[in-house]
């Protein structure tokens, strides 16, 4: 089944971030992206500790972004990185990945690491098939089984309101260029859910809408994915 994904920008909140948090999985979302780059390190792995929380009685998978000191430290299994961070913090997922902990699920791991991080999956924010190829090399270097990207932005939005749109066709490009998962980001909600699914992403991320979402439109949202055929 496609995915439904949420990208959280707190600032855009109306309600109770916390609350919005799990209207958000109580409504069937699939993955929540902690996205709140504003943040200092300490504030940011307090907030995630707090999202975890709230996400415990969920099957919502948690992925956080950027900060990947913190996912350490949380034990986080999935973390999402822009390219430009990837970059810089390729020397530190190399080193986990020689431990042997990186791209293993956690039943492989030995019975004495279980205390030690493990990455089931990396992510990363393409904008561009040229950028697209680059994710790949860094998959093929790191040996990274479980690899996902999202591929933005498909149509307008306000937060990149100066910037065109680069649309379906780009998307497509994408998707049968990936090799992985694609999650098609940017000005994505209900009324174009389906043309993003329809354009082969394995994915529909969504924050400004999920940000300010009733309980009942995000419900919404998950019936219009549930009903759709592939």
């Amino acid at each position: 089944m496609k995915e439904l994904i949420a990208i959280t920008n707190r600032k855009l909140c109306e309600n109770d971030f916390l609350d919005q948090i799990k209207r958000i999985a109580d409504a069937g979302f699939d993955r929540i992206i902690l996205r709140e780059k504003d943040l200092t390190p300490d504030a940011y792995q307090a907030l995630a500790e707090q999202v975890m929380r709230a996400l415990e009685p969920y099957e919502t998978i948690c992925t956080l972004h950027s900060f990947l000191e913190a996912a350490v430290k949380l034990q986080v299994k999935s973390i999402h990185l822009p390219l430009p961070l990837l970059w810089e913090k390729e020397g530190a997922i190399l080193a986990w990945m020689q431990q042997g902990y990186l791209g293993k699920k956690e039943s492989q791991l030995p019975e004495d690491c279980e205390e030690l991080h493990n990455f089931y999956e990396v992510g990363g924010s393409i904008h561009s098939a040229e950028e697209l190829q680059k994710v790949k090399g860094l998959q093929e270097r790191l040996h990274v089984n479980h690899m996902y990207i999202t591929a933005s932005h498909v149509f307008p939005t306000e937060c990149k309101k100066n910037l065109p749109a680069r649309g379906i066709p780009f998307l497509e490009t994408i998707c049968k260029q990936a090799a992985m998962p694609v999650y098609a980001l940017g000005g994505i909600a209900l009324e174009n859910l389906e043309r993003v699914f329809f354009a082969g992403a394995d994915g529909a991320c969504l924050m400004s809408y999920t940000m300010r979402a009733s309980e009942k439109e995000l419900k919404e949202v998950v019936k219009r994915r549930n009903c759709l055929q592939f």
